[in-house]
């Protein structure tokens, strides 16, 4: 029984070489043997599975990790060259296994690219270590330019800066590491003051002028007059008098006891009528002009007295004369508006005007708040006990701010140097990667005898052990790596032929295939799929017969890989194996052997026609008397003259012809193959077995005629071709071929060779 779900390759797309256009799809199963003369396109289907792009092209496998797990062997005229060299040295010395071949030239190659490489290494060392230095001097420069900026800018603060000052490489260090901000002397000063002095305090925070003088001053701007029509009132009003009359009025009528203070006259009417001449409304605006007063001069008072304030707990770090000027702008305008309100109450007539100071009051407090900024710093830094930290990191900000042209420019420098030094690096690490692999390869090959010489051994015991007398192979010791042939009586090949070549070359692959001594666990338990294509070309018969046995070891082991029952002697690593031959002989050799394995053995056919390749599976139908589930089964596409015979036996009608090809039938067989002489022959048949072609009936008459006919076939070996047929054959019947054949079986059966009739009855 077969497991047909180990089939490797299911399909095999042939579009290369004579098959292009001719769409042949090749549907392999486990054992395949293709039969086609030279030229029809055996070794394009070789070269389709051995080459990657192509496989990959063109073949389907049966599992999507078929491929990946499994090992292809390919014996072809590729293997071949690739296989075995003759070494330059010595006539009739070889190199011999698919790495041995190539062994010298890679050497070589080797060498000389890891010289190459050796030499591009040190070029890429030089110009790396060239920019390294150059990156050292442009640090040295950077370093020293921003060493001299430090030092003097230090030299008000000594060891207080925070920087490294007993060496310029880690103050250099320090400096890459600090982002660059701006403080100026004074700032820096008063950093320092706090955190290092002992005159350090906290200060009062300044106040804003808050204080809005919100009261309406409208009033001032218009003309304050009696409203009555008297003709006193109108004539005050025309000589603008109206304001003294009344200063009089209030200042000097209460104190008069009546009379005019001038002209000592009595009051009494005239100040009747100067007293109605000025109205209600006229003495409510006089209250407003004289309460506007009072509370103008309030306010300029607060004014003032917030400004006197902060000047009390003055802090030193704050523009003393820029406040003083800024304040004395707003007192100067509040007493001059003051002297104009002043003159409004005096003279209510006139019309006067105060002068905004909203402008320079949001001076004033612009500047009070920008004060209070540093105060609130001073005092953070007095009360914060890391102003040391506090100063070291401003001064050091500055200094990196001072620094940063040099450092700008080094650092570009840096990036260029350092890219230019990587490159170089990164091409010498690549060639001393490439010096390594050289190296190692080199040990690789240097140890590549190891793995030969078990090989040769094992060659040459399987020789030994067939029979075969030809040669032997030896290692050759005066070349590493080389082996020589050595005839069976003792002397030296001085050259090879080409079939001692192609002989060798197969030895070599079958142990490849079935395992060498010194095969890895790893190559052991992979799968194998095997093509050979024509293994015997230009052999002599002894080595066809030594090369025909190993490739039914190969097919055997295939078919153990799919029984039930497996022989673990035979082993079962190859899963597929194709056969591709052009040599009846050698397909005459191993095919028949296989032709009743319908189920996993397949025969081809592989024919030209008009330079196009096409490829038939070769089956017959099967007939009544095979006992076979299956309505085609394997046939031969090439058969040997014996097995033509055979063939022509069972489809031949004519009588004369149907007896020649019986009596050729038996010649090669029996006294051929067996040995079997004529007068033995004669003496089983006719005389031990002659019951057996007379047919006795009922009524006790005899039919003699089967009798005749086998009598006639003896005669005819007997008497070879001198014998005319028709003195032989006279009474022969055309219609009566099924007799002649039952004949014919029974004389098999006569000579106990029943086997071999229906073994050949069902292969052809």
């Amino acid at each position: 029984m077969s497991e047909k779900n180990k089939i490797k390759i299911t399909d095999i797309i042939l579009n290369e070489a004579t098959f292009k256009n001719s769409n042949e799809i090749l549907k392999p199963t486990n054992i395949n043997m293709l039969f086609g003369r030279n030229g029809t396109g055996k070794s394009t289907i070789a070269n389709v599975i051995r080459d990657d792009s192509l496989r990959t092209q063109y073949i389907k496998w049966n599992k999507p990790d078929d491929e990946t797990n499994t090992l292809i062997h390919v014996y072809d005229e590729d293997y071949i060259r690739d296989t075995f060299a003759k070494a330059e040295e010595m006539d009739g010395v070889f190199t011999i296994s698919d790495t041995d071949v190539k062994v010298k030239l890679e050497i070589d190659e080797k060498n000389k690219l890891r010289e190459q490489a050796e030499a591009n290494a040190e070029l890429h060392r030089q110009k790396r270590d060239k920019y390294i230095i150059d990156l050292s001097v442009e640090r040295n420069k950077a370093i020293n330019s921003c060493w001299n900026v430090f030092k003097n800018s230090d030299n008000d603060y000594k060891v207080k800066s925070g920087f490294n000052r007993g060496s310029s490489e880690v103050f250099f260090q320090q400096l890459l590491n600090i982002t660059p901000a701006p403080h100026d002397k004074a700032e820096l000063k008063q950093l320092y003051d706090v955190a290092f002095s002992g005159n350090a305090k906290t200060y009062t925070r300044l106040k804003s002028i808050d204080i809005v003088f919100s009261e309406d001053t409208s009033v001032l701007t218009e003309p304050i007059i009696p409203k009555t029509t008297s003709q006193y009132a109108v004539f005050m009003n025309k000589i603008s008098a109206s304001g003294w009359v009344k200063e009089g009025l209030d200042k000097y009528v209460p104190g008069s006891e009546g009379l005019c203070p001038f002209c000592h006259q009595s009051l009494d009417g005239i100040l009747k009528t100067i007293e109605e001449s000025f109205d209600s409304s006229y003495e409510d605006m006089i209250m407003i002009v004289n309460r506007l007063y009072e509370s103008y001069d309030r306010y300029k008072t607060d004014v003032s007295t917030l400004i006197q304030s902060n000047e009390a707990d003055w802090f030193p770090q704050n523009d003393k004369g820029k406040h003083d000027a800024l304040a004395k702008v707003i007192l100067r305008s509040l007493e001059k508006n003051l002297a104009q309100i002043e003159k409004k109450k005096e003279k209510p007539g006139i019309v006067v005007s105060v002068d905004d100071i909203s402008s320079a009051v949001a001076a004033y407090n612009e500047f009070i708040n920008d004060a209070n900024i540093k105060i609130d710093n001073n005092n953070t830094l007095v009360t914060d006990t890391s102003r040391e930290q506090a100063f070291s990191k401003a001064f050091r900000e500055n200094i990196a701010l001072l620094c940063s042209g040099h450092i700008s420019e080094f650092k570009v420098k840096e990036k260029e140097l350092t890219d230019l030094k990587e490159a170089e690096k990164k091409e010498f690490d690549t060639q001393n990667e490439i010096i390594n692999n050289c190296n190692h390869r080199l040990n690789e090959l240097d140890q590549h005898t190891t793995s030969t010489r078990p090989v040769i051994k094992a060659i040459n015991d399987l020789l030994s052990d067939t029979g075969f007398q030809g040669f032997s192979i030896e290692p050759n010791d005066a070349i590493k790596n080389t082996y020589r042939i050595v005839y069976g009586d003792g002397t030296i090949a001085k050259t090879l032929s080409e079939g001692e070549k192609n002989f060798i070359c197969f030895l070599y692959f079958y142990f490849t295939v079935m395992e060498s001594p010194d095969s890895s666990r790893q190559t052991k338990e992979k799968d194998r799929v095997v093509v050979i294509d024509d293994p015997v070309s230009s052999m002599d018969g002894e080595s066809v017969f030594v090369i025909s046995a190993l490739v039914r070891d190969m097919i055997e082991n295939c078919r153990n890989a799919f029984v039930i029952e497996k022989d673990e002697d035979i082993g079962h690593q190859i899963k597929q194996i194709f056969i591709l031959t052009h040599n009846a002989f050698f397909f005459n050799e191993i095919a028949p052997l296989y032709v009743d394995e319908n189920d996993i053995a397949a025969f081809f056919e592989i024919k030209k026609k008009n330079n196009v390749s096409h490829i038939k599976r070769c089956v017959r139908q099967t007939y009544p008397s095979d006992d076979l589930r299956t309505e085609e089964v394997n046939s031969l596409p090439q058969q040997s003259s014996y097995a033509s015979l055979w063939k022509e036996y069972k489809t031949v009608e004519d009588p004369l012809l149907l007896v020649g090809i019986m009596r050729r039938i038996l010649e090669i067989y029996f006294l051929h193959d067996l040995g079997i002489t004529p007068r033995e022959l004669y003496q089983i048949i006719l005389k031990d077995n002659r019951e057996v072609f007379v047919i006795k009936s009922e009524d006790g008459s005899e039919d003699s005629n089967p009798f005749r006919l086998v009598s006639a076939l003896l005669r005819y070996i007997s008497y070879g071709y001198t014998t005319s047929s028709n003195e032989l054959f006279i009474s022969l019947s055309d219609d009566n071929t099924a007799a002649y054949k039952d004949v014919f079986k029974k004389l098999f059966s006569c000579m106990k060779q029943d086997q071999h009739y229906e073994m050949m009855m069902k292969r052809v």
